[in-house]
């Protein structure tokens, strides 16, 4: 049987992504956060490693042509 996630301080089910810079950080993270009360469950790289990976490879490919 499936269980529904809950926030741990509100015990909201809806969730949401928020894309914010931390202070001193120097880059932005995903935070999946509470849609009611804004609790952080879980932060991960914004940006997929894969796409920046496949970026590089297309710059380094141009430039050796």
């Amino acid at each position: 049987m499936a269980t529904t996630s809950k926030c741990p301080r509100c015990e909201n089910t809806s969730f949401e992504a928020k894309i914010e810079a931390p202070v001193g950080a120097g880059r932005q993270l995903l935070f999946v956060r509470c849609a009611n009360c804004g609790t952080v469950v879980g932060v991960t790289e914004w940006e997929s490693t894969n796409d920046l990976l496949h970026q590089i490879i297309n710059k380094l490919d141009r430039s050796n042509t």
